[in-house]
């Protein structure tokens, strides 16, 4: 399997290794960080990691630099703040650097080193960081000394606390000389009772010495601008009227103009000879205008000082924001996904990671990927927990036949992932999850099917920018041996979720004993509530004793639709608990808005507080003292929003699986919601539509095996050489990753699109028809059918919902199919077609 990168994917990797090679003079930047962590959480781009291992001593070799620290007061550790660390807006700037460092184990007055040996003779200067971690509210730092091999060179120096921003850290400049090579050159820090400093009230002094990182012979941190808008290695800004105003901060008073140098590479960057614009010194924007989402923007500002002297700046880097796809909503919706990485070919159903394997591709792969499917059938996952690597897209829309269902799964999509119209089930067994978004970040899954979960179905918990969407959530299994449980107990359960912001909308839960949803909100490192969490056009179908519930910091609850079914116990939507978790200064509120409860009986109840919400205290917990429940929403959805009658039509027109086709669980749950009945009855619980065992409801159903013919996509594209043809590309070069139409989605993206709505492949000359009514099964009440086509290759005409489709020539075009009920509620959907020579 060939393996690639994208050439920003490479470069953002290249830009967190450092210098490669030793130079005459050797320059490099060092973070401090705790051990057991993943180099991503805490490594600061651009720096060497040195992960502090508890002792009295450590040593490394940079760039042929013997690097080393040592203590003779107790044991050297890295500490951190993990709360402040994995905040999302001080990792977008130098958070993963200022709050974590070197300090002593013993939390008390002391002393340690950092050596260096091997330099060349002549002058060098180190630059030291020391930002303390802790809150600033309980602590307060005690001075320091530094020497250089004994000579004072900084006297009462106290460390700043909680700045994201290295430059604006309290930073030591030491300039020194090597007078011959090999020499030792040790700075020392130190903290005494004999120089505590000034106490504050109410807050206990952080006595030991501590450093976060380092630089050597690089430019002087304090007269570099700093603080960049777009922050650096945001790869999400928002360009979306094709202009950034690019913003800094000048280093200092002294400053006289800025030199801004722009470029599309790092190395175009450090060739350029003239800056891009020199502006004064009160001017510290610039308007970059004409930006492409394809692009990776670099970027630096050199600072003129009134004597002349010129600071190099930064290198900082930055990459526009695109949708995922046309129809991403949400605070998901610009995952990248594998655009312009690799396209990985599934060629078989095996449960090995072996070439052509979906595990392979998911775990043996490297770089961003886009993973297309050339056979059908099931793919036996095990019951492993399967955490998919940032940047892929998972297009199940791709496969043939009846498509692709993932049994016995539990796969967590990952950072900056796109997953569509896959259907993960996973059955009686392990105890575990069918799919989830836990931990994730800037990731969107669209028109999925996840059932037969048997710890919750979907799990969402700890998760920041997502977008679920279009999903179906249905059949958890109730009494399964839990092994978190006492034998006999439910734990049929739909969904645990959260998100900083997490968009769950226009999703089905079905036949779900709870936790339809449960609102895991989350929580920062001092057990602060911080989640916030947008969940409106939903459906939710036939639960029993519980319906929404938990709690997050913020929560809009907007415009759901709740059908009672016949194991329906519990009549209230929403409540929000409060249970004694989080800190006492954590706030729950939520805005309450348009939610519609259909009674048994068919009658609908509007939000109602006591009936269809609620709040609940219990263990211990006190009754909030501020308003629970407001009235304007916290955020907005970044997505169209209907009428909750509405939505509940379009939920059962277009949830789900539904490309290549809809299977036959999902067409029966479908059935079911509409109609308001059951088919299964749990073998244990005995409920009505719940059961136990997905033999309960006849076992896996059957997915015949299907593979691409020999010479599909002859250049492994993940093209079709019909698609090709009728693009007027080359079916024998890969170029899945042009862009010709500068729209921001790719060659291939235009293709997983085409695939993602039904579609007719027909011979010029030929006739088709399609019956629009699958993709409309939600308005059944007196559906009126319609279309609207504008296209000079082929003519349609509909008799009632069946479209009659006449090719003329070949070429690619689509219908825009539209049902309107007796209600007046009506919606729209695409019908693609291709004409074929």
């Amino acid at each position: 399997m060939k393996k690639g990168f994208t050439f920003s994917y490479l470069l953002l990797l290249l830009l967190t290794c450092g210098s490669c090679c030793a130079q005459e003079t050797p320059s490099f930047k060092v973070d401090f960080s705790i051990s057991g962590r993943n180099e991503k959480e805490v490594l600061e781009p651009g720096f060497k990691h040195w992960i502090i291992h508890e002792g009295k001593s450590q040593e490394t070799t940079i760039d042929g630099v013997t690097c080393s620290v040592h203590t003779e007061d107790g044991k050297l550790v890295a500490w951190w703040n993990k709360t402040y660390v994995r905040d999302a807006a001080n990792a977008a700037q130098n958070g993963r650097l200022s709050y974590d460092g070197l300090t002593l184990t013993s939390k008390d007055y002391g002393t340690f080193s950092i050596c260096l040996e091997g330099l060349p003779k002549g002058k060098h200067r180190i630059q030291t960081y020391h930002n303390c971690w802790e809150n600033p509210a309980r602590f307060y730092a005690t001075p320091m000394t530094v020497t250089c091999n004994g000579k004072v060179m900084h006297s009462n120096v106290v460390s700043t606390f909680g700045q994201a921003i290295a430059a604006n850290t309290c930073i030591l400049t030491t300039e020194f000389n090597v007078k011959k090579k090999g020499e030792r050159i040790c700075l020392t820090f130190t903290t005494s009772p004999e120089n505590a400093g000034q106490a504050e009230e109410g807050k206990q002094a952080f006595k030991s010495p501590l450093c976060n990182g380092f630089e050597l012979n690089t430019p002087e941190i304090l007269k570099q601008a700093k603080a960049p808008y777009p922050t650096s290695g945001d790869l999400h800004a928002d360009g979306d009227e094709k202009q950034i105003l690019l913003q800094w901060e000048a280093a200092n008073e002294q400053v006289k103009e800025h030199r801004l140098y722009l470029a599309l590479s790092a190395d175009e960057l450090a060739s350029l000879k003239k800056p891009t614009a020199v502006l004064p010194a009160n001017e510290n924007q610039y308007l970059l205008k004409d930006i492409y989402s394809m692009n990776t923007y670099f970027w630096r500002v050199d600072e003129v000082y009134t004597n002349g002297k010129v600071t190099p700046g930064l290198v900082w880097h930055f990459k526009p924001r695109q949708l995922a796809f046309p129809g991403a909503e949400g605070y998901g919706r610009f995952a990248q996904g594998g655009r312009g990485g690799i396209v990985y070919h599934v060629t078989n159903l095996s449960s090995e990671r072996i070439p052509g394997s979906f595990l392979y591709g998911l775990l043996d792969v490297e770089g961003p990927r886009t993973i297309v499917f050339d056979v059908s059938g099931i793919i036996d996952m095990k019951f492993q927990a399967i955490f998919v690597p940032p940047y892929t897209t998972i297009a199940a829309q791709t496969a043939p036949g009846k498509g692709i269902c993932l049994q016995h799964s539990n796969i967590n999509i990952g950072a900056d992932g796109i997953c569509r119209f896959v259907r993960a089930k996973r059955g009686f067994g392990i105890t575990g999850n069918a799919m989830g978004v836990a931990g994730t970040d800037h990731t969107i899954v669209d028109h999925c099917t996840a059932t037969w979960g048997t710890d919750e179905t979907v799990s969402g918990r700890g998760a920041k920018n997502v977008s679920f969407q279009y999903c179906m959530i249905a059949e958890p299994l109730g009494i399964t041996g839990h092994t978190g449980y006492p034998a006999g107990k439910n734990h049929g359960y739909a969904a645990t979720i959260d998100g900083k912001i997490g968009s769950w909308h226009h999703n089905l839960i079905a036949h779900s004993y709870g936790r339809n949803f449960s609102m895991g909100g989350g929580m920062d490192g001092t057990n602060t509530a911080i989640g916030q969490l947008d969940i409106f056009n939903n459906v939710v179908y036939n639960w029993c004793i519980r319906t929404t519930d938990g709690n997050a910091h913020e929560v809009n609850f907007v415009n759901n639709y709740y059908k009672m079914g016949p194991m329906s116990r519990r009549t209230t939507l929403f409540t929000q608990q409060y249970e004694r978790a989080g800190s006492a200064w954590s706030v729950w509120r939520a805005y309450v808005s348009g939610n519609v409860r259909e009674n048994l009986d068919g009658s609908l109840s509007p939000d109602k507080q006591g009936d269809t919400y609620a709040i609940q205290v219990s263990r211990g917990a006190k009754t909030p003292d501020y308003e629970t429940v407001v009235d304007q929403p916290f955020y907005p959805s970044h997505a169209s929003i209907q009428a909750a009658e509405h939505a509940y039509k379009i939920v059962l027109s277009d949830v789900g699986a539904t490309m290549p086709i809809r299977d036959d669980q999902h067409q029966r749950i479908i059935r079911e919601v509409l109609e308001g009945t059951y088919t299964y009855t749990g073998s244990k619980t005995g409920y009505s539509g719940q059961i136990d065992h997905e033999q309960d409801a006849g076992g896996f159903e059957e997915y015949p095996f299907m593979q691409r013919p020999e010479g599909y996509d002859s250049d492994q594209d993940g093209m079709p050489d019909w698609w090709e043809k009728l693009i007027g590309s080359n079916a024998q070069k890969a170029n899945h990753n042009d862009d010709p139409d500068h729209d921001g989605w790719t060659l291939l993206e235009d293709y997983l699109e085409f695939l993602a709505h039904p579609y007719l492949l027909i011979p010029a000359g030929s006739q088709a028809s399609f019956d629009a009514a699958i993709c409309f099964k939600g308005f059944d009440k007196q559906p009126v059918f319609s279309i609207n086509s504008q296209s000079d290759i082929f003519a349609a005409e509909i008799d009632n919902s069946l479209i009659k489709v006449n090719a003329k020539e070949k070429g690619l075009g689509k219908i825009v199919m539209k049902v309107t009920d007796a209600q007046g509620d009506s919606f729209e959907q695409t019908l693609n077609i291709a004409i074929c020579e």
